[in-house]
């Protein structure tokens, strides 16, 4: 039977498991899971992209805000 403590002490690893590296291998972890493996950003992408994605929402909630107050008496 696998042995899913991965924090017993005296833990065997599972000689049936070919997925004993999941733990410390991201890649290996998706792979194994028949996922694809994402691709790692820069910091500069990751702040580029929340910038982008900041504008957009604010300026969703100002249209959204526009059309409430525009229909609040129906509303």
């Amino acid at each position: 039977m696998p042995n899913f403590d991965n924090y017993a002490s005296g833990r065997q690893p599972d000689s049936d498991s070919d997925a004993d590296n999941i733990y410390n291998d991201p890649e290996a972890m998706f792979k194994a899971l028949n996922l694809p493996v994402p691709v790692m950003k820069s910091a500069d992408e990751v702040r580029r992209e929340a910038d982008t994605r900041r504008k957009n929402v604010l300026a969703g909630f100002a249209e959204l805000r526009a059309i409430v107050e525009r229909h609040e008496e129906t509303l």
